[in-house]
């Protein structure tokens, strides 16, 4: 009995400092959001609040089976956290490192709103990155069945932009611009502007052999956007241009 008594006492005392642990991490947790989440956000701001971030990280990891559920959505959303100041730095292998953490927890303890975040963005990182289509497909799986499931707009367009690189990548040109009107008549449907992903549009049709004088009515919404980059702006004016030339 006394060894049984020992044991309990042990047991609840390490369930004690579990919590303590868990709750110094999650005040860690809301600090560093609070110094990434107020603009303007300064770069002695992101330095104090990714080294906050692996502090809360370092408090929660320990073996899978050690953890709760709460400390593992917690050290999930930590490294996610991580993984957008990395994405700000513009350190992209670290913010891939960080945000395949993230996932690794998810997977434990599913969140569909969370897992539907992560999955995309690994999605987009890979389409923008590489032409690893078996990756950005990987992550556009992983990313499908939880998209109904989240009121967050930005996994759905992100997916179906990383789908839409993965068909240009496999020279699939007909599906990929598909794809592309699909995403653009889902931020339309919403309401959201479009003006920019119409000249997006319109830049791929020009590049895409038998669609170039497709390309024009998009290209023209370039003048509807007053902040619109010089330098691309003075690229179209040669799309259109050179477009008038073969209409004519």
């Amino acid at each position: 009995m006394d060894s049984i008594a020992l044991l309990s006492f042990f047991c609840c005392n390490q369930k004690q400092e579990h919590s303590e642990a868990y709750l110094k991490a999650l005040s860690y947790y809301e600090e560093g959001r609070n110094l990434t989440s107020c603009p303007p956000i300064k770069n002695d701001s992101l330095l104090k609040a990714l080294a906050i971030f692996i502090d809360a990280a370092r408090l929660l990891e320990q073996l899978p089976e050690d953890m709760s559920k709460e400390e593992i959505s917690l050290v999930s959303k930590t490294y996610y956290e991580m993984s957008k100041i990395m994405f700000l730095k513009m350190s992209r292998n670290t913010q891939i490192d960080a945000l395949k953490r993230a996932l690794y927890y998810q997977e434990m303890n599913i969140d569909s709103n969370m897992m539907a975040i992560l999955a995309a963005d690994l999605a987009l990182i890979y389409s923008s990155t590489t032409n690893d289509t078996t990756e950005i497909m990987h992550y556009i799986r992983l990313a499908e069945p939880y998209l109904d499931t989240t009121t967050d707009f930005e996994p759905y367009l992100k997916v179906k932009s990383s789908l839409s690189m993965a068909l240009y990548y496999i020279e699939d040109d007909d599906s990929s611009l598909r794809v592309e009107r699909e995403r653009i008549a889902f931020k339309n449907r919403r309401g959201l502007d479009t003006r920019r992903d119409s000249v997006a549009y319109g830049m791929c049709l020009y590049d895409t052999p038998g669609y170039k004088l497709e390309a024009k009515p998009y290209l023209l919404k370039t003048f509807n956007i007053k902040e619109f980059p010089e330098i691309q702006r003075c690229v179209i004016m040669e799309y259109l241009a050179d477009i008038y030339e073969e209409e004519n």
